[in-house]
């Protein structure tokens, strides 16, 4: 608190100081037309700002500024995320915008003029410039986002609306907030400036112009002080709502699936005559196995051999060149080599964004307890360390309803005896589902009771 009215009374201070620079210099010039100073600038506004005729001009000048704002931002958001996620659309838009960026604020002001006529000008103009702006942030912020995020929850098949506030709102915000900042700026300069040359009735623009064919310098600089006071409020207060809107706390809605996803799933898991490269590099070549339902497997194999690409062939997230692979039904639980968390949830919220409708967070918090201290369960994933994060993961994959599990070295980072627990956690919620377990640890394959799955005796090991 200290600090803070330290770095306002600083402030203040230097406000004031240049205040009496300005008002110094008036009165070494002695002439009201040259420069007056802050008090006869005071004095205008103190003579008018109780008359209707002063709102009306205020309120208009606003809304019509607000107007083009909130149109270039509603249109600049829907255009950017559609952009993100379309390369034509972004090339065929790209000129325009770059058009609109590269010609002055007087061209279009004359320009638009012609078209709009004056009483419209100020939101058109306001438009033209602060869209281009809001565009570039939010076609930045949406392609921010962590890819393998994106990939979790493409695989958890998450409903639409938890991606847009786990997944997207984090990664998204920043780039908003930032490029509301810079575009509110210029949608009052511009705004003002198009008033200047149109000079609606009852407008800011028009009273500025007014002083200066009047020669009324106090005038001008006491308009100029109330474009600058609206600017700075509605900056405020809509980085204000913004800013509440990127914390605002959401509760995760259930995901929606069939009957028949939900049930134990207990079917093989085949490849046939699968083989995956990368241009000259083999990853594998010609690999054939039937991993039987009901099953926990554990395949094991020496670094860079093809488990993951195995595991992201499996989910559809890796082509391969040649083969057939045949999973069980309804969607898997995955515990991927990263964590693949959303930091800024709880862990209790991390599982409830993918669990199916009917699995409360009270349920999913009973169930953390068992691996996690309780303590825990309501903090950020972000203040977790990286073993707690871990078991997050392994509980997500076990609670999400799935129809089979794959755990790519799920206990990397966890202690001998934090490992004993997790294994015995997975053991008790596996629920009969075929699982494949890639490990390193021979001891963990005994521990899970698992089918051993020897890399090299399914295929040729990769160079790699």
């Amino acid at each position: 608190m200290r600090g803070s009215a330290g770095k306002l009374l600083s402030r203040a201070g230097i406000t004031v100081f240049w205040l009496l620079v300005w008002q110094g210099l008036s009165l070494c010039l002695h002439n009201s037309i040259l420069l007056s100073g802050p008090f006869e600038a005071a004095a205008y506004l103190e003579e008018h700002i109780f008359a209707i005729s002063f709102w009306k001009t205020v309120g208009n000048s606003f809304l019509h500024i607000f107007a083009g704002f909130m149109l270039a931002f509603i249109t600049g958001v829907f255009l950017g995320v559609l952009s993100a996620g379309h390369l034509l659309l972004e090339k065929f838009l790209s000129p325009l915008l770059q058009f609109m960026k590269a010609v002055p604020v007087a061209s279009f002001v004359v320009l638009l003029l012609i078209f709009t006529g004056s009483e419209k000008l100020s939101i058109s103009v306001t438009f033209l410039m602060a869209l281009p702006i809001i565009y570039q942030n939010v076609l930045e912020g949406v392609r921010n986002t962590d890819a393998e995020l994106l990939e979790m929850a493409q695989i958890f098949k998450m409903p639409l609306r938890n991606r847009i506030f786990f997944i997207y709102r984090p990664s998204f915000m920043p780039f908003l907030i930032s490029g509301s900042k810079v575009a509110l700026g210029m949608s009052f300069k511009a705004g003002v400036a198009a008033e200047v040359i149109g000079t609606p009735d009852f407008s800011i623009g028009e009273r500025i112009y007014m002083s200066k064919i009047y020669l009324d310098t106090a005038g001008l600089f006491a308009w100029t002080f109330v474009v600058i006071a609206l600017s700075f409020l509605f900056e405020k207060g809509f980085l204000l709502l913004l800013a509440l809107l990127g914390n605002a706390k959401i509760k995760p809605v259930p995901l929606k699936i069939c009957t028949d996803e939900k049930k134990e799933n207990s079917g093989d898991i085949v490849i046939s005559s699968l083989s995956k490269h990368y241009g000259e590099k083999h990853i594998f070549t010609n690999i054939s196995h039937i991993f039987s339902g009901s099953r926990i497997h554990a395949l094991m194999g020496k670094s860079g051999c093809g488990k993951t690409t195995l595991f992201r062939i499996f989910l559809g997230l890796t082509d391969f060149e040649q083969g057939n692979i045949a999973v069980p039904q309804g969607r898997c639980g995955v515990v991927f080599q990263e964590n693949r968390l959303c930091e800024k949830e709880t862990p209790v919220r991390n599982i409830s964004m993918v669990a199916a409708k009917g699995r409360t967070e009270e349920e999913i918090k009973s169930v953390l307890s068992e691996i996690l201290p309780e303590e825990c369960l309501g903090q950020p994933v972000e203040q977790l360390s990286g073993g707690m994060k871990r078991r997050t993961a392994i509980a997500r994959a076990l609670l999400c309803d799935s129809g089979w599990l794959l755990l790519d070295e799920p206990f990397t980072g966890l202690d001998e005896e934090t490992k004993k627990r997790t294994i015995d956690f997975i053991l008790r919620y596996r629920n009969k589902r075929t699982m494949i377990v890639a490990t390193h640890q021979i001891e963990e394959v005994e521990k899970l009771s698992a089918q051993l799955v020897q890399w090299d005796q399914i295929g040729e090991e990769s160079d790699g």
